[in-house]
This record gives structure tokens, C-alpha cells and sequence, in this order.
């Protein structure tokens, strides 16, 4: 169990107002998943759909006046481009594809429905939202990219963006550059990036100080 802290005014429940917090945030996201799969639902219909005008038939988002899909949902809905399709497969997979070959009961939350349409089929689906069901987000995307290319080994590559401005980006380019005329060795510019940071871990867990900075060499120095 978690240590107690001193009591604060700030955020401070009773037990009984912290038990039916506990209850709201179940029950909002709840309600959060039935829309979601509404919203599926919708994507996909706006996605496929066609409607007849002057003796043939326009994609939904021509009828609206745009000039692409991406164009329509971008600016009139307001949503990325790549969440309208993890939605669209969502609805696909399991609305569609999976149509009454799964226990409704079993329904999981709207991440690992996304998660799971890579590996669902209609000999495991259950199988699979009853195991999704009684693990973390996590350790399903962990037993989903082990079923799809087997056991993970030591050192096997992973992916991992950063949303950087041009500023940023360039600095960090910068960076990784030095690091890779420190660090020979290292063949990838993933590896460099994590050795400068498993460096600059080491550097802050040492000193207290702030104004910590790499430099060439690997030594952490007060700016």
C-alpha cells in the first residue's frame, strides 16, 4: 500500500466522495466507449459511403465538397487523418469482418479494441478480448507483437517517436551527430540517442545541481 501523505486541502476527498469517484470515472468511460464505437461506426460509413447524384455515384466527401478524404476529415470533422482509420478498423474488424462471432460481453476498452484488430480472427477473438480484459494496455501490446513475430529477445528494435519543432529537431540532429563521432561503436542513431541519455540519467543521479549538460566525451558538466 501506498504511504500516506500529510493532509492537504487541495484535491482532498472523504472516503465516501473518493469511492464515488472511483465509480464516475468507471462508468464515464463507460459511456466513452459506447461512443467511440459510434463514432467507428460513422467514420466508416463517411469512408465507404456513396451517394447518388446526376446518374452516378460521389464519395460522401466529394458530396460535402471537399477534395479528398483526408481533406473532409481533417478540416470538417476536425480529427487526424490516421485516428479516423485506427477508428474506420475498429468498426471493420469487429463490426464487420467479426459480426456476431464475439461475446458482446467481452467488449474491452477502445485502446485495446484498436490494439487487437491486428490479430483478431474468428477463432481467437474471444479468446483474445478475454485476455485483453485481464491484463494492462501494455502487457497487451507486449503478448500482441509477440504473437506477431514471436518472442521478444534481448535487443530487439523498437520504435519511438518525438514531436519536435524544426528548432528542436535540428539540435537534436545536432546532438546525435557528436554522439555518433563519440560513440563509433554504435551503429544505429537510436543507440547513440539512448546512450546520451543513459548518460545524462547517470550525470543527474550523481548531482543535485542544476545546469547539467553533455559534451563531447561523455561527461556531464554545470552549464
Amino acid at each position: 500500500m501506498a504511504k500516506t501523505k500529510p493532509k492537504s486541502t487541495v484535491h482532498s476527498h472523504s472516503q465516501s466522495s473518493a469511492n464515488k469517484l472511483r465509480d464516475k470515472i468507471v462508468a464515464l468511460c463507460g459511456q466513452e466507449r459506447k461512443a467511440q464505437l459510434e463514432v467507428a461506426e460513422a467514420v466508416y460509413e463517411l469512408y465507404y459511403g456513396t451517394v447518388e447524384v446526376g446518374g452516378g455515384e460521389l464519395p460522401l466527401w466529394s458530396f460535402f465538397g471537399h477534395k479528398s478524404w483526408f481533406d473532409y476529415v481533417e478540416t470538417e470533422v476536425g480529427m487526424h487523418v490516421s485516428t479516423a482509420a485506427a477508428y474506420r478498423m475498429v468498426h471493420d474488424v469487429f463490426m464487420v469482418r467479426l459480426k456476431g462471432k464475439w461475446d458482446q460481453n467481452e467488449i474491452a476498452s477502445f485502446t485495446k479494441m484498436k490494439a487487437l484488430t491486428r490479430v483478431v480472427e474468428p477463432g481467437n477473438v474471444n479468446a483474445w478480448l478475454k485476455r485483453a480484459n485481464s491484463i494492462t494496455c501494455c502487457a497487451l501490446e507486449e503478448e500482441i507483437l509477440e504473437h506477431m513475430y514471436g518472442k521478444r529477445k534481448a535487443g530487439a528494435h523498437r520504435h519511438f517517436t518525438a514531436m519536435l519543432t524544426s528548432r528542436q529537431l535540428t539540435s537534436v540532429n545536432a546532438i546525435i551527430e557528436v554522439g555518433r563521432q563519440e560513440f563509433p561503436e554504435l551503429e544505429s542513431r537510436g543507440a547513440v540517442l539512448a546512450k546520451i541519455l543513459e548518460q545524462w540519467d547517470a550525470a543527474v543521479a550523481k548531482k543535485t545541481k542544476r545546469g547539467l549538460r553533455l559534451v563531447p566525451g561523455g561527461k556531464a558538466k554545470s552549464a
